[in-house]
């Protein structure tokens, strides 16, 4: 072979390397631990030079022991479906992507991609989702949950069906004679459909305790060591060299295919240590600003991702992206990282966080006879030097379930 060649074959393969390492480091920076596994096997499917090793951690909690212990809503799902009929694949997929509710949180065409299958058939099988039980989970919005709820338990009921799919925005601002008379029903009537549509359940998946910490295990553990914190990332795997191919054996077309299945498993190799030192080094600016508020449990200090986007010179969206779903433990609990960001509201740099608890104090320790008004509050806070709006001491104070003033002194509390 002329040299020539030789270093062009040199410069092809360290460009797929670079493109491809690039463009892995920036896939498996924002997957969350239990996805990385997932990419991990996908990657390494038909590399027979790596394996995976998973290592077990139980030093705290797993996030699925904060959950409820009952049956899981994916145990619920699969035992209502043929599984050797049905693509479990997508079933889990899309389980995965629903919030508390059981609503789904992303686009169908979204998990075309990912899946390798149709949104055609991504579609039907949500569909079937949604006619298990509980109905609604996988649906789209309140109005499809509540709809597909009135069609399997209501299916002859057209009046109901078209009070959940024209009227539900009439039914929530009290328009009751214009839905009587789109709907040509008398007042009874419309009181029976409104009863029905009160017995659904708008949070079909309330009760599995559904939420995107189930399908998360933490990144760190968070150790307390003489009043400070000691991060320690957590490892679930690591990836090993398994198999060594004699270059005798084999011939140029397989010498090229091992040749790429090292620079893909090389790339893995390096993509997991890249994402651990760029989350671990996120992790540690964190809370060196945080750190006395994790510890003592109190409100957090004004932070933004902005913040530590400049502290570490990298672009905000690489921190929005490495802190997507991921999640930290201390003292045997889980949270997510993201928990630890507070946005600044005053010139003074005081947070959201401080002001409720300061808008609590004044509340608590106010006269029950005479409370304070919103406006008081504002005064209150003004002369600790917080200057913050009435509309944000009222939106502030309802956030937190506290009656307004008139309401607490007729409570008396």
């Amino acid at each position: 072979m002329s040299q020539f060649k030789l270093n062009q074959n040199l410069k092809q393969a360290q460009t797929f390397s670079f493109s491809y390492g690039m463009k892995l480091s920036l896939e498996l920076l924002q997957l969350n631990s239990m996805q990385l596994a997932e990419v991990l096997e996908r990657e390494l499917l038909d590399n027979p030079l790596y394996e995976i090793e998973y290592l077990s951690f139980s030093s705290g909690k797993d996030i699925e022991d904060i959950s409820s212990t009952g049956k899981s809503l994916l145990e619920e799902i699969s035992g209502q479906i043929e599984t050797d009929k049905v693509n479990m694949n997508v079933v889990e997929t899309l389980l995965m992507n629903i919030d508390g509710n059981g609503y789904l949180k992303v686009e169908v065409l979204e998990l075309v991609k990912a899946l390798k299958c149709s949104g055609k058939e991504i579609e039907k099988i949500r569909k079937m989702i949604m006619c298990l039980q509980p109905y609604g989970i996988c649906a789209k919005d309140l109005k499809e949950c509540l709809l597909i709820q009135a069609k399997m338990n209501y299916p002859k009921k057209s009046k109901l069906h078209q009070l959940i799919e024209f009227h539900l925005e009439d039914l929530a601002n009290h328009y009751v004679d214009k839905i009587r008379k789109a709907l040509l029903v008398t007042q009874d009537e419309l009181e029976k459909l409104i009863q029905m549509l009160r017995s659904f359940d708008p949070r079909p998946a309330s009760e599995y305790n559904i939420s995107q910490a189930q399908m998360t295990k933490p990144e760190f553990i968070l150790i307390e060591n003489e009043g400070h914190i000691e991060i320690q990332p957590i490892r679930y795997f690591n990836i090993h060299r398994v198999n060594k191919f004699s270059k005798k054996d084999l011939n140029s077309d397989e010498k090229k295919w091992i040749q790429q299945m090292q620079v893909q498993g090389d790339a893995l190799v390096e993509g997991l240590i890249k994402r651990e030192e760029t989350l671990t080094l996120i992790m540690k600016e964190i809370v060196s600003v945080q750190e006395q508020c994790i510890l003592e449990h109190s409100p957090l200090k004004p932070l933004k991702q902005k913040e530590i986007a400049e502290r570490l010179k990298l672009h905000e969206t690489t921190i929005s992206r490495a802190l997507k779903d991921k999640m930290f433990e201390f003292e045997n609990q889980s949270y997510w990282i993201r928990s630890l960001f507070s946005n600044q509201v005053t010139a003074d740099g005081v947070s959201k966080d401080q002001i409720c608890l300061k808008i609590q104090y004044i509340i608590k320790n106010e006269d029950k006879r005479i409370p304070f008004s919103d406006q008081k509050i504002v005064e209150l806070l003004c002369k600790e030097n917080i200057k913050i709006a009435r509309r944000t001491v009222t939106k502030y104070r309802e956030l937190m379930g506290i009656a307004k003033a008139s309401t607490r002194v007729m409570r008396g509390n």
